[in-house]
């Protein structure tokens, strides 16, 4: 039998499933191993931005990895025919042969890489680095008409801007606190709102400079990073990008087997990487601030526990050590993102908010059962109020929904998988696509082949525009399949043959309210099955109150 654990490659639907059964359990290994390799290396301060210590599953592949270990060493344990394994990585190969050697198997592992050589991952990092820099610095200081700076106590909110988050009139479309702005305003009079943005998918000269001129033309108090950084901050991060990753010397052994080779390649990859000198422009920032006197009253850090999340939250606790820090998780994604779920010893590093807010009750006890010292608390689910109005259907024409996650592979496996599903036996079939906000339309389908069936028709409407007609939503990893749900429609989560499925909505809604499906077999089934569809939305999704906004804003004024 052959095992393929390539990324490109396919699992039989048994392993594929099995694989995902076994994450749970790894990623609790994974958070422990992250935690000990910190503490060996004794990891401080700013040192926490590596990536390899952040968990960011959907960063650094060491638990999909680890996953897939899991998986070989379970299927050799019951003596499974395996005859060959293929792996995508050099690194994977060496390790895989030590786990079958310890089992006492004589199995044909092959790669389809060498060993990557540092010297060139090396330089594409130091030229994407420069690149970002001289973007970050050169056209702030060009386009200098319409800079604003702050003439009060501010409160600040940490969110991400993309490349089409201003309209045509400039009017900024906030994707991550949705109604708190407007309605917050009409109760605080000391305080001016400020919005302190991570600039997503701005990649390239032209789109940094449509992006500073929309920022600077707009009514919205935006602090941008490049208008308060100089010169030597610039060129502390890129120094300090290269001395980072290279403070993890020792690595620990994972069920007693050395996986060194993966680890290593994750610090490789961080050496004078452009996230990190982000992550390090973000405190100096932060720095900045506390030394041009700005006042923050109260800071909200859209929180998922990021390198730029523990950047925000290290500075904040250097520079502002009376300013209060809510981490507010403003979305539902599948527990497989385990950096989502704060540690015991993320706590001990000072690198968390004083408090995170979750959404509604629901998400409240996975918090506390990963980290009993954190304080957790509910807030509305500022960017889901439209899930509270009952939903309107239009019955005449009724499609189904493919909302894509950010993540291209992803999309592509469930573009797919509909091409082969629905076209073939549902030909008269309207299906609507919304991918990420992230990539533009022209990007998007661009890089993703798929979406240039002709089955498929590609929208730029808002998502709640798009459920208003949907009869059935297909998914995976996004906060979408939650909103989908709450809304009224049956949600099918795309079953991955590569990796392990990303299912939002596992262990929160029951199981009659969705499906998982990994071949064409079982989503025809899924999309032609009966859902339970009604919930109290409540419990997922806090509603905005009144008594809530007022007593929020009475707390920041104090």
């Amino acid at each position: 039998m052959e095992l393929d654990l390539r990324c490109k490659g396919s699992l039989s639907v048994e392993h594929a499933k099995l694989l995902t059964s076994l994450e749970p359990e790894v990623r609790l290994e994974y958070n422990e191993y992250i935690g000990e390799l910190a503490k060996i290396n004794n990891i401080k301060g700013i040192e926490w931005l590596n990536q390899v210590t952040c968990r960011n599953t959907f960063i650094s592949k060491v638990h999909e990895r680890l996953c897939k270990y899991s998986l070989v060493e379970l299927l050799l344990a019951q003596n499974e025919e395996v005859t060959i394994i293929k792996t995508d990585s050099y690194e994977d190969e060496v390790i895989l042969k030590r786990i079958c050697v310890k089992a006492n198997k004589q199995i044909l592992v092959t790669s389809e890489t060498k060993a990557k050589k540092f010297i060139k991952i090396f330089l594409v990092n130091i030229i994407r680095s420069l690149g970002l820099i001289t973007n970050m610095w050169l056209w702030s200081k060009l386009i200098r008409k319409g800079r604003k700076f702050p003439k009060k106590s501010i409160l600040l909110l940490d969110n991400f801007l993309f490349i089409d988050s201003f309209d045509e009139k400039l009017k900024f479309n906030d994707r991550n606190y949705g109604l708190l702005v407007p309605e917050l305003s009409k109760l605080i009079s000391d305080l001016e709102i400020w919005y302190g943005p991570t600039l997503i998918g701005i990649n390239s000269a032209a789109k940094y400079i449509s992006v500073i001129k929309k920022i600077r033309r707009s009514s919205e108090f935006i602090l941008l990073k490049e208008d308060w950084l100089k010169i030597s901050d610039y060129l502390y991060a890129f120094y300090f990008s290269i001395i980072i990753p290279l403070k993890i010397k020792k690595i620990p052994q994972w069920r007693s087997h050395d996986i060194s080779e993966i680890v290593i390649i994750e610090i490789e990859k961080e050496i004078g990487s452009n996230s990190l000198v982000s992550s390090i422009l973000l405190y100096l920032f932060i720095k900045r601030l506390s030394l041009a006197n700005v006042d923050i009253k109260y800071a909200i850090d859209w929180h998922e526990n990021q390198t730029i999340d523990r950047s925000f939250n290290l500075a904040m606790k250097r520079f502002y050590k009376n300013t209060k820090v809510a981490g507010y998780q403003g979305y539902v994604v599948p527990d497989y993102y385990a950096c989502k779920d704060p540690t015991v010893y993320e706590f001990k590093s000072g690198s968390l908010p004083n408090e995170i807010w979750v959404v509604g009750k629901a998400h409240l006890k996975k918090k506390i059962n990963i980290n009993h010292l954190l304080t957790v608390k509910t807030a509305p689910g500022f960017r889901f109020m439209d899930l509270i109005k009952e939903r309107s259907t239009n019955t005449t024409s009724q499609y189904v929904l493919v909302v894509l996650p950010i993540f291209l592979d992803s999309c592509r496996e469930i573009l797919q998988l509909c091409i082969d599903s629905i076209q073939y036996n549902c030909t008269e079939q309207k299906v609507i696509v919304k991918h990420h906000p992230a990539y533009t339309t022209k990007d998007f389908l661009s890089i993703v082949q798929e979406a240039n069936n002709d089955m498929f028709e590609v929208t730029d409407q808002s998502l709640n525009s798009c459920f208003s007609c949907a009869k059935i939503m297909i998914s995976a990893a996004s906060s979408s399949c939650l909103e989908g749900a709450l809304f009224g429609i049956p949600v099918v989560i795309i079953g991955s043959r590569n990796m392990v499925t990303l299912n939002p909505l596992l262990g929160l809604l029951p199981s009659n309210s969705w499906s998982v499906a990994y071949n064409k077999d079982e989503f025809l089934k899924a999309i032609s099955k009966k859902y339970v569809t009604n919930y109290d939305k409540e419990y997922y999704i806090e509603s905005l109150q009144n008594k809530w906004l007022y007593d929020f804003a009475t707390s920041i004024e104090k």
